[in-house]
């Protein structure tokens, strides 16, 4: 296992066994929805600082675990998503942050979010975590030992650690965001 510390954050990861299972990863494990196929697709264009922190885990930054867009509301031309990958890993380093301070020291426009999606269940997994760490002004990450569902990927034996994120993604496909339809927008405008 490699040690690498991010923030307040020490893990110990094992990024060459991540890259197999993520090369071995099943096609029905990856979703086609439109929210999936919009971050798959901006993927490849996230900030520098976002891609080499992924490489270094070893884990593919198209294909997390679970994702939802959390921008219906403020649809314009980009998406707030919520949801975590995994790995073969384990945090090193648990702590405690107080929920409401941490969720009001955050951009308002995480705050709807955090206090809308996550609420009290989010309240309580971030009460033994330590703060979110900022890789790029519109990402964020943290990690926990636990994971919220079933790996995508085979880990085999290995410990699983989860990487959960905050990030604000454009929106890249040439098709318009459905969710907008649903609020009645149906060109996306907001």
């Amino acid at each position: 296992m490699t040690e690498l510390r991010f923030g307040g954050w020490r893990i110990a990861c094992d990024p060459a066994a991540t890259r197999r299972a993520y090369a071995t990863m099943a096609d029905d494990k990856r979703c086609d929805c439109q929210t999936c196929r919009n971050y798959q697709s901006a993927a490849a264009g996230f900030p520098e600082e976002v891609l080499r922190f992924f490489e270094q885990l070893g884990v593919d930054v198209r294909y997390p675990t679970e994702v939802w867009d959390c921008g219906e509301e403020n649809f314009a031309d980009h998406l707030d998503y919520g949801g975590f990958y995994h790995l073969a890993g384990r945090n090193l380093t648990p702590g405690t942050v107080d929920p409401g301070a941490w969720v009001q020291s955050q951009p308002k426009r995480w705050r709807l979010f955090l206090r809308r999606l996550w609420k009290s269940a989010f309240e309580t997994a971030l009460a033994a975590a330590p703060a979110h760490v900022q890789l790029h002004e519109n990402f964020a990450v943290a990690f926990r030992n636990d994971a919220t569902m079933q790996p995508c990927i085979d880990l085999e034996d290995l410990p699983v650690l989860e990487v959960d994120i905050m990030f604000r993604v454009p929106w890249v496909l040439e098709e318009p965001y459905a969710g907008a339809a649903r609020k009645g927008q149906p060109d996306g405008s907001p």
